[in-house]
């Protein structure tokens, strides 16, 4: 299995507003997440578009200039603030009277924000996974681990012995925490505490 970019090496490419394939692989991983958020507020589906949008401009504006710095913060915590930003933002434009702040997105959202965040580095990995390993690998897996049924019946279905369904399951989810690992491992920062970060 060819591992995932880390954090690092993608955010490395996508600095480079040319390079196609890496702001690709970037939008496809993170606008799940922002949009899921927005929409998440009780945003509209079109508005939500909109914040996901302006959120991606931001970053491809912020990014060729960044410097990683693993001692400043996470990527993933610089990416729920500008999202947050956005989104208070439309808040704001969209009435004509001012929001009370206690309407607006706060700190609180942290969690949803690491939930929807967490279930999108499981979706991303999962498709990266299942893409090389054996068929009968992956259903053992996803069988009995997300759908929980019972090995015996998966076993008996795919033609397995349970143990050979236990090891199988056990390697792709293996294979999955790797991969997750890999994807959120690394942090990305601005020069000087998040200076300079367009949001």
């Amino acid at each position: 299995m060819s591992a995932p970019e880390t954090r690092v090496s993608l955010i490395r490419r996508v600095r480079d507003v040319h390079d196609e394939g890496a702001w690709t692989e970037f939008v496809s991983l993170y606008t799940p997440v922002v949009y899921a958020f927005a929409r998440s507020r009780g945003i509209r589906e079109a508005d939500a578009e909109d914040i996901t949008q302006e959120v991606f401009r931001s970053l491809a504006k912020a990014l060729p200039k960044f410097q990683l710095d693993q001692t400043i913060g996470t990527f993933r915590n610089w990416l729920f603030t500008v999202t947050r930003s956005k989104l208070n933002n439309h808040l704001v434009k969209s009435r004509k009277i001012p929001v009370p702040t206690e309407n607006l997105p706060d700190q609180g959202d942290v969690s949803d924000w690491e939930n929807l965040y967490m279930k999108e580095l499981f979706r991303h990995a999962c498709e990266r996974v299942e893409e090389v390993v054996e068929k009968s690998s992956w259903q053992a897996f996803w069988r009995t681990a997300v759908d929980l049924e019972a090995p015996e019946k998966v076993a008996a279905e795919l033609e397995l012995s349970v143990a050979n369904v236990y090891q199988k399951r056990s390697r792709v989810a293996a294979r999955l925490r790797e991969a997750i690992r890999l994807a959120d491992d690394e942090v990305l920062s601005g020069k000087g505490q998040g200076a300079g970060i367009p949001i």
